[in-house]
This record gives structure tokens, sequence and C-alpha cells, in this order.
């Protein structure tokens, strides 16, 4: 029996699709249709919140009234990556994690991987729990990689 090894991770996307994820849950069918795929039909996370601002498209972004900062909103879930596989290389055309493991991990290039920030792929809807909408605002002084495009 392989325990659960469950994290809590985010997932970025936009508004509609968001809402979306939520009545309907995680589905990896869809899976990068606007945003690729590298590591294969599956849906997408992180450890840290920044690797999602990317990911949360056109009507993702809505301006605050009060201050003009970016407004936007990532998920955070209970995923459950069981015994993972360890992904150095993409891997575009997979539709299901190496025999034997229940996820992919893949690494960063300080790893011997091929991502800047390590990424979490479930190809499983069951594995994922959506727990939380965060929703936060970008400063105007804000330097990230989202406000400086």
């Amino acid at each position: 029996l392989v325990k659960g090894n469950e994290v809590l991770l985010f997932h970025g996307s936009t508004h509609g699709k968001i809402n979306g994820i939520l009545n309907s849950g995680f589905d990896p069918r869809y899976a990068g249709l606007g945003t690729g795929a590298m590591f294969g039909q599956g849906s997408y996370f992180a450890h840290n919140a920044s690797k999602c601002f990317r990911y949360a498209g056109d009507d993702g972004f809505r301006t605050s009234a009060e201050t003009g900062g970016l407004r936007q909103c990532v998920l955070l879930v209970r995923a459950l990556l069981g015994n993972p596989h360890y992904q150095e290389h993409m891997c575009p055309d997979r539709r299901m994690p190496p025999a034997n493991t229940h996820s992919v991990v893949a690494l960063t290039k300080a790893e011997g991987g091929c991502v800047d920030h390590r990424e979490y792929v479930l190809y499983e809807k069951a594995a994922i729990l959506p727990l939380y909408i965060i929703e936060f605002e970008h400063l105007p002084e804000c330097e990230c990689l989202v406000c400086c495009a």
C-alpha cells in the first residue's frame, strides 16, 4: 500500500476556469489547451504561488479601483502525489505517470531537470482537492514578472 504523500500546492488559472474547477474539479483532458503541456496531459501545480502568476491569462487580471494594482487569484489545493516520478526532461506526449508511480515532479535545472521551479503534474482528478481561492493584489510598485511584462 502506497501512502498518499499529501501536499499543499498552488494552481493558477483564469477566473472563469477557476470557477469551472470549483464546480467540476480538475480535468486533465483540458491540460495545456492555452499554455502547453511540457510534462503531458495532466493538471499542473507548484509549491510557490508566484510560479502560478503567468497562467492567469487575460481575464485573470482585474485592476483595483482603489490602488490601480493588479488583482489575481490562485487556488490552494490538497494533492496526493503518491509515489512520484522525478522527471528531468520534457515529455509532452505523456498521458499518465510511468508504471508504479502516481504523479510526476518536474525537477529544476539546479536538480538536473529542465524547469526553473518545480512543477507537480497529476493525472487523476480524484487526487486533487481544491481548498481555497486566494485573491491578492499586486502593489503598483510591484516588480514581479507579471507586472513588469
